[in-house]
């Protein structure tokens, strides 16, 4: 047997009798409790079953929050029945301000979209719930609204004809059928704005999904065009790398010729030493052989220039050179002549070194432009290129004073056999 704390049976036997009760004493509390709103809902014809019926039948589970719909049953389960008439006076009270300022249609619209929306807020139902909760039910009183309805129902039934009542039900059901077309019109109304608004989103949402696809296809472009320019790039850097290593090679060649070239200088220095001790040995003898007074001829006619020393011993170009243009006077012709070739080869090879030079530092340019927008992976290599770099201006300086030196000495050279 059910428990007469909840009767939910009840409500859906005898033409809904129980339920037309539950209307009849929420009506009844309604008057109690919230006079204005009864006074409101009574001169527009709003009776009670036309937003509650959904409330009992499904225990709020229609149109409001599971949230809330969770707390409801709990508080059912727990007080039965009763419950549900707090929770309802508690909803049109929170909501009573709204519903005194609508009409007909604004009630039943908020009722129906309005009012459970409100509550999607955890806060709100919460607050709901506590209110529902104090909401105090006099059992007695519902005992009492129970039993003036049943006596009113009967006197309805004595003391009505048989046609009246037809009449009556009929003018009731026409009533409640004119309110449910009119609900079905707004229902028609919401729908179409609802397919108004549904179909500005559809054409938004493909106007942006357009501008979208067009951006995807730029970016795949750029990106495109950026691997290109990247495979440029790394097709330069290459080249830049094999032609950077030419120049290495070059470069080592190049200091192989000048390693040769100081040992030709080191052997040209070692015969002007010799030349200068025979030309030496010759002066002391040819002074002996002859009187004092052709001594002082020869002396003064023959005699080395006082800056002339022997330098046995020399390490650096440069001392040698100054010897060379001190001893030019007396050296032979093949070692003139061989001089003069020396300085023109030395001179071939201080162009080309020159322009390789200036190429190995076009060439470096263009590395460190590379290597900025590539890898960083050939570091060592741009390290140990500089490096040889230096090492190759201080080989320029001093091939440079040597060949000056050259030319001084070939100068004074043909400056001696023209006198």
């Amino acid at each position: 047997m059910e428990d007469p704390k909840y009767l939910l049976r009840e409500m859906y036997k005898a033409n809904f009798e129980n339920l037309q009760v539950r209307f009849h004493q929420l009506t009844c509390l309604i008057q109690d409790n919230l006079p204005d709103l009864y006074a409101h809902f009574d001169d527009l014809k709003v009776e009670c079953h036309m937003y509650a019926s959904q409330w009992f039948l499904t225990l709020f589970t229609a149109k409001f929050p599971l949230y809330l719909v969770f707390r409801i049953m709990d508080i059912f389960l727990y007080d039965g029945f009763n419950a549900l008439f707090g929770v309802a006076l508690a909803l049109l009270k929170f909501s009573q301000k709204d519903l005194l300022s609508l009409d007909f249609e604004g009630i039943m619209r908020f009722f129906r979209v309005s009012l459970p929306k409100k509550y999607r807020c955890e806060d709100h139902a919460d607050e709901l719930i506590q209110t529902a909760s104090s909401m105090k039910i006099n059992v007695k009183k519902l005992k009492r609204y129970e039993k003036d309805y049943f006596t009113r129902r009967a006197e309805e039934e004595q003391g009505e004809l048989p046609l009246q009542r037809l009449e009556a039900d009929n003018k009731r059901l026409t009533e409640i059928c004119m309110r449910s077309e009119l609900e079905n019109e707004m229902l028609a109304l919401e729908l179409v704005n609802d397919r108004v608004r549904l179909k500005s989103n559809l054409d938004q949402a493909e106007d942006q999904i357009e501008k979208l696809t067009r951006e995807l296809q730029a970016t795949r472009l750029i990106v495109k065009e950026s691997e290109q320019h990247t495979f440029r790039l790394s097709d330069e850097l290459e080249n830049i790398r094999d032609a950077f290593r030419r120049t290495c090679d070059e470069l080592q060649q190049t200091q192989k010729i000048v390693t040769e070239y100081k040992q030709i200088c080191s052997q040209l220095n070692g015969q002007l030493d010799k030349q200068k001790e025979k030309y030496q040995n010759k002066f002391e003898t040819i002074q002996n052989l002859c009187c004092d007074s052709c001594k002082n001829l020869i002396r003064g006619a023959l005699s080395p220039p006082s800056s002339v020393v022997s330098t046995p011993e020399r390490e650096r170009l440069d001392d040698d050179h100054e010897d060379v243009l001190l001893t030019t006077s007396s050296v032979p012709s093949s070692i003139t002549d061989r001089l003069r070739q020396v300085e023109i080869e030395l001179a071939e090879k201080k162009l080309a070194l020159t322009e390789a030079l200036c190429k190995n530092q076009e060439l470096s340019h263009q590395l460190r432009h590379s290597t900025s927008i590539a890898s960083d992976s050939d570091t060592n290599s741009i390290t140990s290129f500089r490096a040889i770099s230096n090492n190759n201006n201080a080989t320029v300086r001093w091939l440079s004073k040597t060949v000056n030196s050259i030319k001084e000495a070939a100068s004074s050279t043909n400056r001696t056999k023209t006198n």
